[in-house]
């Protein structure tokens, strides 16, 4: 079997990775060359557990990472604290991102799996049931055939979207971040904090090499979206929070980044297969960073996936709908749970709260 897998993320190395273990042969595509920081910066206790399911322990570098104490939450009127020593897993990790997405390529390609970078798929079109595809790589054109394609390209979906998938988008969340620098004798706090703000959410978390990384949430539409791209108007925002800008201050922080922003809305497309492919990751389904799903479900949606592609070339011919079913029901019951997660106990009364009140039976799409 040969597979085309798109996208060097999480999902793509994990997705190529399971399949080369299988002994197809694989070639894995990313548009990057070194990966690039990203928002994604943390894994539960849960990711131990997972990391073992999926036989990928050597691709994770404990020595590159912070151990994580816990989440600590100041949501409208309620502080809470949840200390990771709780859980049976331990602690979980601050990523130095970019190790992290780079040791599961690494671990890839120690399976047989080659890498492509700074590469796009270009055209792809069927041929006797094979896809024909061409990579562009700068000025060169790569060609090649697949019997097979895993879409893992994030957000953009780039594959699945020109093969008849459509995304539903259910709300407009957009993410703004920031990296600041400082001094980790001066900050010992490895619990992530989330607090509530009046026009959205912030949450911030301490990485590796002396960085911590805030994050304001707030929807694209809003007038604090404006506020959120002008970096003057950033240090005001912080004196917002209450918890974070300690942490700032505390820590001597100086900001090293400008304000990056990126979508983080709740979006899944409308079919996650097709004729001898599959979406995963972002791709398939994404979630708002409230629900903590980000890297562990992108990684298991990808090993599942790769699973499928296996079953189905092994002549199992329900394999595809067996993954479509379960992607459906995870993200119905991930909708049904989300409301629940944004109750603040009515103590901010703001366009952005209202839309995400508690009574909100349903959650419905905003686009297609």
């Amino acid at each position: 079997m040969d597979v085309l897998v798109i996208g060097g993320g999480p999902a793509g190395a994990v997705g190529a990775a399971r399949l080369a273990m299988a002994g197809a042969a694989v070639v894995l595509i990313d548009k990057a060359n070194v990966q690039p920081e990203k928002v994604g910066e943390s894994l539960p206790p849960l990711s131990a557990r997972l990391i073992r399911a999926l036989s990928i322990e050597a691709a994770f570098d404990a020595s590159s990472h912070l151990p994580a104490s816990g989440v600590r939450t100041a949501w409208g009127s309620r502080d809470k604290e949840r200390p990771f020593i709780l859980s049976p897993y331990g602690y979980g990790w601050l990523l130095d991102r970019p190790a992290f997405d780079q040791g599961l390529r690494d671990f890839a390609m120690t399976k047989g799996v080659r890498v492509i970078d700074q590469a796009k798929a270009g055209t792809i079109f069927t041929r006797r049931d094979q896809y024909h595809f061409q990579l562009v790589r700068g000025s060169k054109l790569i060609s090649g055939i697949a019997g097979s394609i895993l879409d893992c390209s994030g957000r953009s979906a780039d594959f699945a979207l020109r093969h008849g998938a459509k995304r539903i988008t259910y709300d407009r969340l957009v993410a703004f971040w920031r990296i600041f620098h400082g001094t980790s004798v001066r900050d010992a706090d490895n619990q992530t904090t989330i607090e509530s703000v009046h026009d959205g959410w912030y949450y911030s978390a301490k990485i590796p090499h002396d960085r911590r990384v805030v994050v304001f949430l707030t929807d694209g539409d809003l007038p604090s979206c404006k506020r959120a791209k002008n970096p003057s108007a950033w240090a005001l925002m912080l004196k917002e929070t209450r918890l974070i800008q300690f942490l700032i201050e505390g820590g001597a922080y100086r900001w090293a980044s400008r304000v990056h922003a990126t979508s983080a809305s709740s979006a899944r497309l409308t079919n996650v297969c097709g004729r001898s492919w599959l979406a995963a990751g972002d791709a398939a389904m994404s979630f708002d960073p409230l629900s903590s799903r980000g890297i562990l479900q992108a990684m298991a949606s990808a090993s599942n996936a790769a699973a499928a592609l296996i079953e189905q070339n092994s002549g199992r011919s329900s394999a595809f709908i067996h993954y479509k079913e379960e992607m459906s029901q995870q993200y119905e019951d991930y909708l049904a749970e989300l409301p629940r997660k944004y109750e603040t106990g009515e103590a901010f009364k703001s366009e952005f709260w209202q839309r995400r009140s508690i009574s909100q039976k349903k959650i419905m799409a905003i686009s297609g």
